[in-house]
């Protein structure tokens, strides 16, 4: 679970819909943590205090732009460079390129900002990135100068923060977080129902008064409408996009650890980047007893690039000798490291030039079975039960939930 409480309750209605188990969630406090000389936030959750908010009164605003990828970020595959220049970007679907300008690509509504039940907007969660992302960006940009400098360790856990949150903070990567943490609290509470003691310890915790026979007849109707499926979870839409910068935090500190590798771009090669600007790569992903999903550690040979601008990519792998290399690579190195932007992209891919986005296009439209290789492969949940039972027995076993295909 995460650090936030979780308060449970069920309610029953004799109308025909199915029941539903609630949660709130509560106590969203938020610690800050000393990065590179400055505060960067922990994004362990947020102070709602700090507003004189309370966690029932916050939710998530219905009218607000956010870019998925930061605009400064966009800005650097502009022309002219900056965030106020224009972008070439090519759809998916449609393959017709446009030029827009940076400050109006890849957005998306309703993902940071949250307001109070009175209408009051707070901005906690803006002032973290925009701290985070001014800070980044001057280390990006140091890194993209200055060839062969390896920078401090405090340097690196900033890039490593940047990369997990770039990850993170997509309408992909919020919905397959919602589909993890609803299925593992769902699974959770199942094993709750019919594990011995942690149902006696439910049981004298949230329904005292009930009698042995009210509460037998209670769990059993529970895990019929579990595995039915009339059961499900419900959390209030802030509770994602809070726990997104829970999870990157804890993810930053195993990046940090990885093999880095700076690939720069030869003369007259160019990379692209997509709307979802960090793509992975793991040949292993489907063999008998390797990962199901794409991860930055789903085995030695995973890669994870983020481009940095049109001269500069980063990648990171666990399957490296060396701790940090920086060099120059092939022309072929960078197309393909633009296939694989495109084939992670959700709609768009973007970079300086129109002949450049339509000729990745025709690249992966010549070469379907290559770019097929490097799509997005979202990863199952593996549950491991080992508990007695209430009345008798023992559970052993293993679960494999698998998310369901987006579309």
């Amino acid at each position: 679970m995460s650090p936030c409480e979780v308060t449970w309750a069920c309610r029953r209605d004799d109308a025909p819909e199915a029941p539903r188990l609630l949660a709130q969630v509560r106590g969203l406090v938020a610690p800050w943590r000393k990065c590179d000389g400055r505060l960067v936030a922990a994004f362990r959750g947020m102070d709602a205090a700090r507003s004189g908010l309370t966690a029932e009164t916050l939710r998530i605003l219905t009218h607000m732009q956010a870019h998925i990828v930061p605009r400064f970020h966009l800005g650097r595959f502009a022309t002219p460079p900056g965030r106020n220049g224009f972008i070439y970007a090519i759809n998916k679907r449609t393959g017709r390129p446009e030029r827009v300008p940076v400050k109006d690509t890849c957005t998306s509504e309703d993902f940071y900002v949250i307001e109070d039940g009175a209408g009051n907007e707070d901005a906690i969660l803006e002032d973290m990135l925009q701290k985070l992302e001014s800070y980044s960006a001057r280390r990006i940009d140091r890194l993209v100068t200055n060839p062969g400098v390896v920078p401090p360790d405090d340097e690196r856990l900033t890039l490593a923060l940047y990369l997990a949150l770039t990850h993170m903070r997509t309408p992909r990567m919020r919905e397959q977080l919602r589909w993890t943490h609803d299925t593992a609290t769902l699974a959770h509470y199942r094993s709750t129902l019919e594990a011995d003691p942690p149902w006696q310890r439910m049981r004298a915790a949230v329904f005292p008064e009930m009698t042995d026979e009210e509460a037998e007849e209670f769990r059993r109707k529970a895990i019929a409408d579990l595995d039915s499926g009339d059961m499900y979870i419900e959390f209030p839409a802030r509770h994602y996009v809070i726990t997104t910068f829970q999870y990157v935090t804890d993810l930053a500190y195993t990046i940090v650890g990885m093999s880095w590798t700076v690939m720069r771009a030869p003369a007259g090669s160019e990379y692209v980047i997509g709307d979802h600007a960090v793509s992975m790569y793991d040949p292993t992903i489907g063999a008998p007893g390797a990962s199901t999903g794409n991860g930055f550690a789903s085995s030695p040979f995973a890669e994870t690039v983020l481009p940095l601008d049109r001269s500069v990519a980063v990648k990171v792998s666990i399957g490296e000798e060396e701790e940090w290399r920086d060099l120059e690579v092939s022309a072929d190195d960078v197309d393909e490291i633009n296939v694989r932007s495109y084939a992670w992209a959700e709609n768009e891919i973007y970079c300086s030039s129109q002949a450049l986005v339509v000729a990745v296009r025709e690249c992966v439209r010549d070469n379907p079975t290559f770019a097929a290789q490097f799509e997005h492969r979202a990863g199952g949940l593996l549950i491991e039960n080992d508990y007695p039972l209430v009345g008798g027995g023992h559970r052993s076993d293993v679960q494999v939930f698998t998310p369901p295909t987006r579309r």
